[in-house]
Parts: C-alpha cells; structure tokens; sequence
C-alpha cells in the first residue's frame, strides 16, 4: 500500500482532491486525529497538564485549546514541548489507521496533514503532493468561501508554506486555476498513476 501525503495552500483546492480521493483510498485525517488524541482524560491531555499545568483545562475536564495557545505563543520551548507531546500521540494514531486500510486491501492512503513537511510526517510518506493554484485565484476563492477580507486572507497566506517551497519539496504537484471538474479529472489521473507505479 502506498502512503500519500497532501498538502496545500487555503483555497488551492485540498478538500477538493481529498474528496476524489476517498472515492479511491482511505484518509487519514491528521486534524481529526489531533482532536481524537485531546479528548477529556487521554493519556495525551494527561501529559500536557503535567507540562503545563491545570489551567489548561476547562471544568468539565477538556482541553481548553485558547488557554494552551496563550501559554505558548511566542515561547519557542514550550511550542517545542507542545509539539513533542502531541507529535507522538498522534504519530500512534496514524499508524493504527495505516494498519487498519493494509488489513482492508486498500492500495493507497492519504494523509491529510496541514504541516506535512514542518511536521515531519513526509518522511513516513512514499509520495508527497501538493496542490497549487495562482495567488489571485486562491484569494477569490476564500473571499467567497471564509468572507474575509483581502487583508485578512493575505495575512493568512503569508503565514503558511510557500508555493516555491511546496514545489521544490513535493514529489507530484496539482494545479487548480481551472474549473472543479477539470481538477477532478488530473486528480483521478493520478490515481491511475499511482497504481501503474510498481512497489
């Protein structure tokens, strides 16, 4: 089975390839895994009260993620440490969902990961795609999708990884500057791709 990882940039069109790929494979949803490996009384949640004390969490015992970013933000170490804990919790549950889709047969699966490569989750990945579209079309697309304004998106982008990095570091590159269906169609291209590639 072979380990795809997808990442982009807001409004190139990730959810869009994502979907025309679970028609194929299986996902694995690192956002969901994060939130799954944080609820209430994990062993995850333990550790991170351990490190940063009770006040992360709200009464009833769950994480209260706005408190746990103040305590961080603009402090290297603890983000170091943050990351260190969660990294590994959700490390173990990616490896559980790899192992369930090799026991289902499934040829392929892609990890849907926001910081693929800041993450080091590419180097568990046999192919890493980005997905790309031009600057003007991305901020169309979010004016219409988030109803933000121009400033707000731009700020947005420059915070994540550049379209030179995403091409230099992805093994197969994406574009979408056209219509949902024509990008539908590269992406079921590569899907077939994929499957003439020999292990």
């Amino acid at each position: 089975m072979k380990i795809i990882g997808l990442c982009g940039q807001s409004g190139a069109g990730k959810t869009t390839a994502l979907k025309v790929f679970e028609t194929a494979g299986g996902i694995i949803d690192c956002d969901a895994l994060s939130r799954r490996t944080t609820e209430p009384d994990s062993s995850c949640v333990k550790e991170l009260v351990k490190a940063f004390g009770d006040e992360i969490l709200f009464p009833d015992s769950s994480l209260n993620r706005r408190k746990l970013a103040s305590l961080v933000f603009g402090d290297k170490n603890a983000c170091d440490l943050l990351n260190r804990i969660t990294h590994k919790y959700i490390m173990l549950e990616i490896e559980r969902e790899i192992e369930g889709f090799e026991k289902n047969g499934a040829s392929f699966c892609v990890i849907d990961a926001p910081l693929l490569f800041e993450s080091g989750l590419d180097k568990r990945c046999d192919i890493t795609v980005g997905v790309l579209a031009d600057k003007e079309t991305r901020i169309k697309r979010l004016e219409a999708r988030d109803s933000l304004s121009r400033e707000e998106i731009e700020k947005r982008l420059k915070s994540q990884i550049s379209e030179e990095e995403l091409r230099c570091r992805c093994d197969k590159v994406l574009y979408n500057n056209g219509s949902s269906e024509d990008f539908e169609k590269q992406v079921l291209m590569f899907i077939k791709q994929i499957g003439e590639i020999r292990e």
